[in-house]
């Protein structure tokens, strides 16, 4: 790749005949979601024995093709954490799988020209997370047909991210990932997914659109005591639309990472590689649309909740329960899992991930499906209430009814007593009161079974959603690189 010599003078300029790397990072959806809690579970299946999460991992490995590898199996020093640069294998994975290509499936795609460049794509690589989503990132070679300043480089390079550029060109290496993968994980294993109307939504091969594209630069520099300008002119000319005084960067040695929404500049001497801002925009990315994901889910199961179920009975509402707790479960795990793998990134990745967090703002993403959760919980709780009530009033007034009824059976036998006498009407009397002792009795009945479901349902709803309160931890902000330090 060109080296620059870069002064602040003048806008840099790609000389005609140049070579440089970018790299293209897109989210999409699988189409469907794994059982995680059942991956960390299963210890068999009808094939034999399985070891946990690795072990399904292995198991899908073993029925497809070389392309196909476990990102985070290769751990130097054979310890917990990497000997070499301190990061760890969180439980479950960073990743489900990743599939690293050549280039494009389809060849056609693997070479054009946009906007003065020639562009060659150079590796393709695709990882695949448990929860639905997956990222590709495309590596692609481009060499200036002309001279070209840095802003005209910026604008061609967004040229091959807008429209569905890349979009198109990837999603057909996408599908038949995608398809390879489903073909070989067994129905036992995928976790049940609830649509908008509340029925279950069959899971299925996603049709490999990409959600969005992110461009990653890959600028070389001759110097390193040139970094500090080229910051800036990166900055100026290649992220224009951020202000600098709110610009995201990490320095590491000699390099400097400048990480913001839709576009990315890694600065560095040559000989070195990007890959912890890589890597880490993959991570973001995948997670961010899993947030995302799980959002628009729970927004529409608030909404559904809302207006289809005003007037369902009580055991409507008692069987939507089980929706309810599945979908806090899934949120909860997924937030959990989040946490957790960032305590094992390395230093530099956690570094890398703080700054990228902050100018995603991730936090917020999280924020706003905690508190869907807490509204689908809150609404579901109250229209059972609301149910319970009505199921109270249409009982006691069939109480009042009973009543009523056995009073004026009551009142009708002692006129006819009065009447005609105790002797006549002795048998009609003790049949009378036969027949009120009788449905008495079945009206106590009926009244201590009501009484003893609705503790029943009580105490399930206290259990399903007491959780809620007792695990709902005040929202905390994204741990700080010195709060890592110092642990």
């Amino acid at each position: 790749m060109t080296a620059f010599v870069l002064s602040d003078a003048a806008e840099p300029i790609v000389p005609c005949g140049a070579t440089l790397a970018v790299a293209f990072n897109a989210p999409f959806h699988t189409g469907f979601t794994l059982d995680t809690q059942g991956l960390l579970a299963r210890d068999c299946d009808e094939h034999g024995p399985i070891n946990g999460y690795e072990g399904h991992q292995q198991r899908l490995l073993e029925r497809l093709d070389d392309s196909w590898r476990d990102p985070g199996a290769q751990r130097r020093g054979g310890q917990e954490f990497d000997v070499d640069n301190y990061s760890g294998r969180p439980m479950p994975p960073l990743y489900l799988l990743a599939r690293q290509l050549p280039g494009l499936l389809e060849e056609s795609a693997n070479a054009f020209d946009v906007g003065g460049l020639a562009a060659s794509v150079l590796a393709v690589d695709l990882k695949l997370c448990d929860f639905g989503v997956g990222v590709i990132t495309t590596s692609v070679s481009v060499t200036a047909l002309a001279e070209l300043s840095f802003t005209e480089y910026r604008l061609a390079v967004e040229g091959m991210a807008r429209g569905g550029y890349m979009d198109e060109r990837v999603r057909s290496t996408v599908h038949d990932t995608l398809a390879a993968l489903f073909a070989v994980v067994p129905e036992a294993w995928l976790a049940r997914e609830i649509g908008p109307d509340g029925r279950p939504v069959n899971p299925c091969v996603g049709t490999g659109q990409s959600l969005w594209t992110h461009r990653i630069y890959d600028i070389p520099v001759a110097d390193e005591a040139m970094l500090a300008d080229a910051a800036h002119l990166a900055w100026r000319h290649l992220l224009p639309l951020m202000p600098e005084a709110e610009l995201h960067r990490v320095v590491c040695g000699d390099m400097i990472f400048l990480p913001e929404k839709g576009s990315s500049v890694a600065l560095h001497t040559p000989g070195q590689a990007p890959t912890a801002l890589l890597h880490t925009i993959e991570l973001q990315n995948a997670y961010w649309a899993g947030a995302a994901k799980l959002d628009r889910a729970l927004l529409r199961r608030v909404a559904a909740l809302a207006y289809d179920t005003r007037n369902c009975d009580f055991r409507e509402l008692e069987r939507r329960t089980d929706e309810v707790i599945d979908f806090y479960e899934r949120a909860r795990v997924f937030e959990m899992i989040l946490h957790s793998l960032v305590g094992m990134l390395s230093p530099l990745q956690f570094s890398t991930w703080e700054a990228v967090a902050g100018a995603w703002d991730l936090q917020r993403q999280l924020d706003a499906v905690r508190d869907k959760v807490d509204a689908l919980s809150s609404i579901h709780t109250a229209l059972l209430a609301d149910a319970s009530q009505r199921r109270t009033a249409r009982l006691n007034a069939g109480v009042f009814v009973f009543t009523v009824f056995a009073l004026a059976q009551t009142l009708f036998a002692a006129i006819t007593f009065g009447f005609t006498g105790i002797g006549a009407h002795l048998t009609t009397i003790h049949g009378i009161a036969i027949g009120i002792t009788i449905s008495v009795g079945v009206l106590c009945a009926g009244i201590a079974v009501t009484l003893l479901r609705s503790g029943v349902v009580r105490r399930r709803r206290a259990q399903a959603f007491g959780r809620v309160a007792q695990t709902a931890a005040p929202r905390r902000p994204a741990p700080s690189t010195r709060a890592r330090s110092e642990i």
